[in-house]
């Protein structure tokens, strides 16, 4: 199966793991190949999971954390994905309306639309 093909698969979300784990070894000075071996995962795999080529498993995300002496949750924070943006800016645009009217005509204009 190409690169291609297999990045289509991953989720923003597993990009922005990957990062995180590179992040986090790289201000600790671990070598990939010491987080592999304290992690009890291949360098490989562990290399794809920072290029985000490749998805982390719970298993693989719980042995990291714990090599790099953070939660599980430090994978996932700072992370907002595109929809979560599209909310915000949409309902930051809709409060700025000053007109109750125009506000009304916009949310009737949104379920139409469903």
């Amino acid at each position: 199966m190409d690169t291609e093909l297999r990045n289509e698969r991953i989720h923003p979300i597993d990009i922005h793991i990957g990062q995180r784990i590179e992040k986090r070894r790289t201000e600790l000075g671990i070598r990939l190949d010491d987080l592999a071996i304290t992690a009890n995962v291949s360098i490989g795999e562990i290399n794809r999971i920072e290029q985000g080529i490749t998805k982390a498993t719970p298993h693989h995300l719980f042995n990291i954390s714990h090599a790099l002496n953070v939660t599980v949750n430090f994978f996932f924070e700072k992370y907002e994905d595109n929809f979560n943006k599209e909310i915000i800016r949409l309902v930051r645009a809709f409060l700025n309306i000053d007109n109750a009217v125009k506000r009304v005509e916009y949310i009737k204009l949104i379920e139409e639309n469903k």
